[in-house]
């Protein structure tokens, strides 16, 4: 009995219990952002590497990476570095230009060139989207990803019409593809996920903030909360990047444990206040 005791002590540990282990009781992290590296792969001012089983939606492949790209990265720590396990290419819009610096009725703040249809990658902003990378839309593609605003029947600022079995849901951040005709996206398929996996616990958000809602509330890119209390600090003009713990941007850092404190202090290193 003694030596099968000592042997489950070694085997416990050598090898850790829970896939997750190292992040403590943090499960996921994961980066809503744009990319601000390419040739050292960065996103919202965060280096990462790629796992060998990386998997990939909206891109062929990594080549096809190009700067202002917003993205939906899973990812795990790497030793003392961090690396995508999941990367997720997902424009704000893809659709018609439908007047001067417009798409699909949306203002946009960026070049459109001379093109009928583009995609926009970027963030929300109150005024509209504020462009990082606008290209030539696929062809056919009219797409949006925004927050649902059940009383003016909006994702973003773009009309949407969708059946009920489509459950689209107030306050929520949705992927809504179909077809736009006469001022309004007529949905065909809604996602209703924007990461490819499970929502990590942990996520760095980069956007806007939204106005305050009916609790006092302001949202950052539809992603998480805060109060609109939160020391002054929210000026829904300014683009940001903040951390999320749990869907709050408002967590006190003296209120967590310390294996959590932990992975917060490395994983959100670029946007933690500096003493």
């Amino acid at each position: 009995m003694k030596r099968i005791l000592l042997v489950l002590s070694l085997m416990m540990i050598v090898t850790p219990i829970f896939g997750d282990e190292k992040e403590g009781g943090i499960v996921g992290t994961g980066v809503v952002g744009s990319v601000t590296g390419v040739d050292q792969f960065e996103v919202s001012g965060m280096r990462f590497g790629f796992s060998s089983d990386l998997e990939l939606k909206g891109l062929k492949s990594l080549e096809d990476l190009r700067m202002g790209m917003t993205l939906v990265l899973s990812t795990a720590p790497d030793g003392n570095a961090w690396q995508a396990t999941q990367l997720r290419h997902l424009p704000v819009l893809s659709g018609p230009v439908t007047g001067p610096n417009e798409v699909m009725g949306v203002p946009v703040t960026g070049d459109l060139e001379d093109a009928a249809s583009v995609t926009v990658d970027g963030f929300w902003s109150k005024t509209g989207v504020v462009a990082s990378r606008i290209s030539p839309a696929p062809a056919g593609l009219q797409q949006v990803t925004g927050v649902y605003d059940a009383d003016q029947a909006t994702v973003g600022r773009v009309k949407v019409q969708a059946a009920p079995s489509l459950s689209l849901a107030d306050g929520k951040i949705f992927t809504v593809t179909g077809r736009f005709e006469n001022d309004l996206l007529v949905a065909e398929t809604v996602e209703t996920e924007l990461f490819m996996g499970n929502a990590p616990d942990l996520i760095l958000v980069e956007g806007f903030f939204s106005e305050p809602n009916e609790k006092d509330e302001v949202s950052l890119n539809g992603v998480a909360v805060a109060a609109a209390t939160e020391g002054g600090a929210i000026d829904p003009a300014t683009q940001v990047r903040r951390c999320a713990l749990r869907g709050r941007l408002d967590f006190a850092l003296s209120d967590l444990p310390a294996n959590e404190l932990a992975t917060i202090e490395s994983f959100c290193a670029t946007v933690l206040p500096r003493e």
